[in-house]
């Protein structure tokens, strides 16, 4: 009766092992993948943070202007910043150095090296293999990005070497089961980083697995492997993914024994628990089953049963059970706490997966946008320039008092504003041409005074003291408003609770030894715009990477981080520096400083020329290239109609056929930047050389850099515009000296 009134017990404890010891093993096998994945994403960080540097670094004006002094002047600092990186450097299409913040052997050559091929192949950044660097000689592995030309082969590429110890410090943080191994390796198995005992195995090949069909690469994410010393284990690996192709894995293996070790020791106990229950049980069956066995035993099956169905708060209470119960609910106590604590982990890591994945959607839409707005206000200009030109032809031809003149006008009014529209679509792409000029920093404050003083909230005091003297500074008067627009806003987000913002202007002289200075800057006279308030600050570490692009500190969806960078850009752009004073709690000082102008307009402009040469008079001939061909008409109608000769062009290669015959009677090239068969850039190097006197007019929607033709000879006139400023530029143009060589 005794052994009868035990075998419910039995068949109980029975059931709790066996499912015990089914989870205990899909667990092992849930955490090796879950760490194995978690280290590969850890890496990753490493190698995105060390792409957004290189990207950030391809927009150097030092880079992109040819300039070796001026980059080897900045890559110093970044380096410093940024002591993981062994170097940082830059090198030319051909491998040989451009240059670099640690000085490597001039006839070093990178042309070779695994990650300048796959760079100079795939036209995009690419990560290296190990290697031993050259200008350090230890192992490191390189990313790299190319820089691409105007004519859209690569140029330079620019390179971060990152130390090996970097990476081995990560795997070393990663939290490994006893008996484990965590390895990371590149395209050729080579080890780059190691945990234990990472320093004996850099450099050294990955033994291959063998699954049992005999290949490794077709591997399950966790295999059973038995290994050349008979040993069996556990191995899993998972691809470093990042927003490029690193080629990178992250290899763990464990031995099976110590993998299973903590459930086979629960099994062990638990089979001694139910020994000691079955004796128990059977002396006192009689006495205590009900309360000290049948109950307990229907409580754990019931926590049993919770955590199961996922209730991972459920625990076990005994207030009367046997000790073999007592620690078997201790133990299922245990497993729940832990299955919590491994929860939560889970719903952190998908936490920071899911704002990743919205940062990386967000950098997307804003490149598609920006590709998008380009494309279209290009296009757009095409078509305003063909609406502008014959609109002003109409205007011209009709009076004050004509009836349809008022229409005219109106239309007019709408290409205008237009243009507008897609000079701030370019802006937003990157891909606008600014137009500098002498603007008062003091009028355009003014100017903005009643916009800032609505942006604000009604709880900020806005207070503005402007110099009393003009401040003439060369910038583009709208890249001056966002300026001071961004730096207020700025301001006014930094004080959620109210208090106070001051704008004011100064004159300020800077040295090359000035303390402001954080970029090589001319010394000289500056204008300062400062705006400061009383706000909630900044930290350091907020402070390092404040004029990044897309940093903010904003909840996601309230801002792109695209305002300061943007300032730091335009202040870049117009040759001035940023000075930032700020410490959380204490409020934050930003200082724009830019070189001041002359106040007094050029000579040129001041004494214009009254002796026009030969080519201004009517009856000049102009080369006129435009693959648009309503662009093209407007343009050879308002010029025929200006007394000059028209010769037309649909495409390059006919405006080399009848340059060839008209060379000598030719007096300007007037072309459009992009079009079919060559650049219009290319197509004037190529007359040019034939005819050094030839002057040259581009004309397009956008434009990155002006050719390298001698100055006074080449002018740029953008989309859209009007019939006058078109006879304008080439009346000027023709009319200034020729360049001689």
């Amino acid at each position: 009766m005794a052994v009868l009134a035990t075998m419910p017990a039995l068949v109980v404890i029975l059931y709790t092992q066996s499912v015990d010891r089914e989870r205990a093993r899909e667990q092992v096998l849930t955490d090796i993948q879950q760490i194995t994945r978690l280290a590969a994403s850890q890496q990753a960080t490493v190698f995105d943070g060390v792409r957004r540097l290189l990207l950030t670094l391809a927009q150097f004006p030092a880079l992109r202007a040819s300039d070796p002094a001026g980059c080897r002047a900045v890559l110093p600092s970044i380096l410093r910043d940024h002591p993981g990186y062994l170097n940082i450097w830059v090198a030319k299409a051909d491998g040989s150095p451009f240059c670099e913040a640690i000085p490597v052997n001039p006839s070093t050559s990178s042309a070779g090296r695994s990650w300048f091929e796959r760079a100079m192949t795939t036209r995009t950044t690419a990560v290296g293999d190990y290697q031993i660097g050259m200008s350090t000689g230890k192992p490191d592995v390189v990313l790299a990005h190319p820089l691409l030309g105007p004519s859209g082969t690569v140029d330079r590429i620019v390179a971060a070497a990152i130390g090996l110890d970097q990476l081995n410090d990560i795997a070393s943080h990663a939290l490994l089961p006893p008996g484990a191994a965590l390895t990371l390796f590149d395209r050729n198995r080579t080890i780059l980083a190691r945990y234990p005992d990472g320093a004996g195995w850099i450099g050294k090949a990955v033994p291959e697995p063998i699954d049992s069909d005999g290949k490794a690469d077709r591997l399950p994410r966790v295999a059973d492997i038995v290994g050349t010393d008979g040993v069996a284990r556990l191995y899993a690996t998972a691809p470093v993914e990042t927003d490029l192709n690193t080629g990178l894995r992250v290899g763990m293996g464990i031995e099976r024994e110590a993998a299973f070790a903590p459930a086979n020791r629960l099994v062990r106990q638990q089979w001694w628990l139910l020994a000691l229950v079955t004796l128990a049980t059977i002396g006192a069956a009689l006495i205590g089953g009900e309360w000290f066995v049948r109950r307990p035993i229907n409580q754990l099956a019931e926590v049993t049963h919770l955590l199961a169905a996922g209730d991972l708060t459920a625990r076990a209470r005994l207030a009367r059970a046997m000790p073999g119960l007592v620690e078997l609910a201790n133990a299922v106590n245990a497993m729940a706490i832990e299955l919590e604590a491994r929860h939560r982990e889970q719903q952190e890591v998908e936490a920071n997966l899911r704002l990743s994945e919205e940062k990386l959607r967000q950098s997307q839409t804003l490149e598609a946008v920006g590709q998008l707005a380009a494309g279209i206000a290009h296009n757009f200009n095409n078509l305003l320039t063909v609406t502008a030109g014959y609109t002003d032809l109409l205007l011209a031809s009709h009076t004050a008092a004509d009836q349809d003149r008022a229409d005219l006008e109106e239309i007019s009014k709408a290409t205008r504003r237009g243009a507008a529209l897609t000079r701030q679509l370019l802006a937003f792409s990157r891909k606008h041409d600014p137009a500098p000029t002498r603007v008062d920093l003091n009028h355009a404050i003014d100017d903005l005074r009643e916009i800032l003083t609505r942006l604000i909230r009604e709880d900020i005091r806005l207070t503005i003291e402007l110099t009393s003297t003009p401040m003439p500074v060369f910038i583009d008067p709208h890249d001056l408003e966002q300026v001071i627009l961004n730096l207020v806003l700025n301001a006014r987000d930094a004080l959620p609770s109210g208090g106070d913002i001051q704008v004011d202007t100064a004159r300020v002289p800077i040295g090359t030894t000035d303390s402001r200075l954080d970029v090589p800057v001319t010394p000289g006279e500056y204008v300062r715009l400062r705006v400061r308030d009383n706000g909630v600050g900044m930290t350091s570490e907020v402070r390092a990477h404040l004029f990044e692009p897309f940093f903010t500190t904003k909840e996601v969806g309230k801002g792109t981080g695209l305002g300061l960078a943007s300032v730091y850009g335009i202040v870049r752009q117009s040759r001035g520096f940023i000075d930032l004073d700020s410490s959380p709690g204490a409020g934050t000082t930003f200082g724009v400083y830019i070189p001041m102008t002359s106040e007094a307009p050029d000579e040129a402009t001041a004494q214009p020329s009254t002796s026009p040469s030969k080519e201004q008079r009517p009856g000049a001939t102009i080369l006129l290239v435009e693959d648009e061909e309503p662009v093209r008409a407007v343009a050879a109608h308002v010029l025929s109609q200006a007394g000059y000769r028209v010769m037309e062009a649909a495409t390059p290669a006919q405006a080399c056929e009848i340059f060839d015959r008209h060379a000598n009677d030719i007096a300007l090239l007037l072309t459009d930047v992009v079009m079919p068969e060559m650049s219009g850039h290319t197509l004037a190097d190529r007359l040019v050389a034939r005819q050094p006197s030839l002057r040259v007019l581009f004309m397009s929607g956008y434009s990155d850099e002006m050719p390298s033709i001698r100055a006074g000879q080449a002018r740029f006139l953008g989309k859209p515009f009007s019939p006058s400023s078109l006879v304008a530029t080439v009346a000027d143009l023709l009319g200034a000296p020729t360049a001689r060589g």
